[in-house]
């Protein structure tokens, strides 16, 4: 009687264990699958190129009398622009995977996937690069043949796998070249105006007191441009989820996900979190002026936000006390810049929304021009000429004495 019993424990044992590693389950999830190149091959491209298409646009500068494109992924278009009516490509800066630079003088900074580029451009038929500091981001992983990790194709795919499996569900699963999951902790985030010119309010680069601010998802890393292009400080998991920059005095605005961050900069390679707004997530690039910020809040796009909105927030600079003041309904906010005591918001496909701000903390609608599209607007710097970047191109427009009239006077097409 005995061993029967224990004949049947061991067979319901054995069946436990097998129905359990028969276990399966259909998951749906983004797969990230790792693209290796040749990093120091990217190094060794000639800066100088001839000119090309726009095929896609990213950032943009706009100095006193040329404009630069970035071509994501592949460097900088070079527009001559000393005819505002007649703009004319005339050159190329060829910088392997840059997304993101900003001009200070006649030297631009460019990030190229694990380097910060500084480079001469007093002639822009000629640039010249003047240092390179390497790996200012760390390569952590590297494919059998050596290439580093440069980025990774995404498709969204559904599987049958174990119960047991690493992978989750309704989320990116990075993948290296064995098709071994790589930690997210891992991933690079970067894979994620000034002087004599001006840049939109999108950037996430931003110099001051001969200093490079460079943020990253998480990380904030500082460069001593004063001399030479030195890495004097990276402050590991600074901020969660930082999306822009932009310096005004001592003070740092970085625009996050769920929030603002001020950032003191006094001692320049030592930023100190001072204070923060928190919102519902969403995209939002932020605009200080005087004693409030303006910061646009949406629901589209990556942030995956709850509101469109135009927050005006408080700014005692005294003890930096935040608070929401107003909250401007918007149809779908984007870059912003303000000229005189007019504040033009772009609402993307939705047109541009200019504000009367003579009153800072209560702006009053002057118009909404729902004929032009507008991601990023940008004031030229010495003429009355107002830029703005859409999909299909760059406009330049002209601007009545009241600032609210736009007349286009030509278009880049991208």
């Amino acid at each position: 009687m005995k061993l029967k019993v224990l004949i049947l424990l061991v067979f319901a044992g054995l069946c436990f264990m097998s129905c359990s590693d028969d276990c399966t389950q259909t998951i749906t999830y983004t797969k990230a699958t790792a693209v290796y190149e040749d990093v120091k091959a990217l190094r060794d491209v000639p800066l100088n190129a001839e000119t090309r298409e726009i095929e896609d646009a990213g950032k943009i500068y706009v100095g006193d009398d040329f404009i630069l494109i970035g071509e994501e992924g592949k460097g900088i278009h070079v527009v001559n622009n000393g005819d505002i009516n007649n703009p004319v490509p005339v050159g190329f800066i060829a910088i392997p995977r840059n997304r993101e630079f900003i001009v200070t003088g006649n030297t631009l900074y460019a990030e190229t996937q694990y380097d910060m580029l500084a480079i001469d451009i007093s002639d822009l038929s000629n640039v010249k690069l003047i240092s390179r500091h390497e790996n200012y981001i760390p390569s952590l992983h590297a494919n059998e043949e050596g290439e580093e990790l440069i980025g990774f194709d995404f498709e969204v795919v559904q599987e049958k796998l174990d119960c047991n499996t690493a992978i989750i569900s309704d989320e990116v699963n990075f993948f290296a070249w064995n098709e071994q999951l790589i930690p997210p902790s891992t991933v690079p985030s970067s894979f994620s105006g000034s002087s004599a010119g001006t840049s939109g309010t999108i950037n996430k680069l931003a110099t001051a007191n001969g200093h490079l601010y460079a943020i990253t998802s998480n990380d904030l890393h500082v460069f001593d441009v004063s001399s030479d292009l030195t890495l004097v400080n990276t402050l590991s998991d600074f901020s969660s989820q930082m999306e822009t920059i932009i310096i005004e005095g001592e003070e740092a605005f970085i625009g996050k996900v769920d929030g603002m961050e001020i950032v003191n900069i006094s001692v320049p390679s030592s930023p100190i979190t001072v204070n923060e707004f928190w919102h519902p997530e969403a995209c939002d690039p932020v605009l200080p002026h005087v004693d409030v910020a303006y910061v646009t809040l949406r629901t589209d796009g990556p942030c995956q936000g709850r509101q469109n909105v135009l927050d005006v927030v408080s700014l005692d600079r005294s003890n930096f006390n935040l608070d929401l003041i107003t909250a401007i309904p918007m149809a779908s906010p984007f870059g912003m810049t303000i000229v005189d005591n007019v504040l033009y918001v772009g609402e993307g496909e939705n047109g541009l929304k200019t504000f009367d701000v003579t009153e800072r903390e209560s702006p009053v609608l002057i118009e909404w021009n729902q004929d032009v599209t507008a991601y990023d607007i940008i004031m030229h710097p010495t003429r009355d000429v107002l830029l703005l970047a859409g999909p299909d191109g760059m406009s330049q427009y002209g601007q009545d004495e009241t600032n609210s009239t736009l007349t286009l006077v030509s278009h880049i097409s991208f």
